[in-house]
């Protein structure tokens, strides 16, 4: 009676260690997965954020819309926002049109302008995160995640080739028929 008691308790005690390992492997997955995306919805809410800035700005002034909040105030931002994104690959076709050899470097400024606004004012967004949430961490920190988060972007919008994403591709296309046309009279 006793060995088979035993018997018993051994298979039951290896079946819960089983159990046991195979929750914390879906526990582990879960919190994998909710890491990866937290991260990829900050890295979108960052690399959005000039755009989404630009809109408030714009509409701030407007409180017939209602409260900030309000669903016409925040449809209304998102319009803008999206506004900003398309003049963005606007002048990235402007940029992309001026850019053929032998036409000088004019297609530094739309160029410039585009880096500016889609890298390096995140890149100062992060830092500025950075610097303000962990006071007593070394400044290097915020400037090198900064300059690594503007690296990361500007990787992501490739300002010198001739791509542009579906929504904005109009946009895109406009630009770069008038960067070709500039550049051809200069």
């Amino acid at each position: 009676m006793r060995y088979e008691q035993g018997f018993e308790d051994g298979r039951n005690q290896e079946r819960s260690i089983r159990a046991a390992g195979q929750l914390g492997r879906g526990i582990g997955a879960l919190v994998v997965s909710g890491v990866v995306l937290a991260s990829s919805f900050a890295l979108l809410a960052l690399v959005a954020a000039p755009f989404l800035i630009v809109g408030l700005m714009v509409l701030a002034p407007f409180k017939f819309l209602g409260p900030i909040l309000s669903p016409a105030h925040l449809a209304g931002i998102g319009i803008v926002a999206f506004l900003a994104y398309a003049a963005l690959y606007w002048v990235k076709g402007v940029s992309v049109g001026l850019h053929q050899p032998g036409r000088g470097g004019w297609w530094l400024l739309p160029f410039l302008g585009c880096v500016s606004e889609a890298c390096l004012l995140p890149g100062w967004l992060l830092r500025s995160v950075v610097v303000h949430s962990f006071p007593s961490a070394a400044p290097s920190w915020g400037w090198g995640l900064g300059a690594g988060f503007s690296l990361l972007v500007y990787s992501r919008y490739r300002f010198t080739t001739h791509s542009a994403p579906k929504p904005v591709y109009w946009a895109y296309v406009r630009g770069y028929r008038l960067g070709e046309r500039l550049g051809s009279s200069a």
